[in-house]
């Protein structure tokens, strides 16, 4: 969690980043903290980055199940 924490908030633009990001996500949406997680997908889903699509995804779910 806190290294993925760090890699989000590094000043190069990594191609890490929006992994991290999305797995950031992935762990805030497990201990329930839902404003992160639809921020961090946000990011990740208006990102040219290979994840846009699955945090796109995991955003519908979200609004899905209402979370």
């Amino acid at each position: 969690y806190e290294l993925f924490n760090e890699v989000t908030h590094a000043q190069s633009d990594s191609k890490y980043k929006d992994y991290a990001k999305y797995h950031l996500a992935l762990h805030y949406k497990d201990i329930k903290n839902y404003k992160n997680v639809y921020d961090l997908f946000n990011q990740v889903a208006k990102s040219n980055s290979r994840y846009n699509n699955d945090a796109k995804y995991m955003l519908a779910k979200c609004y899905e199940s209402g979370q």
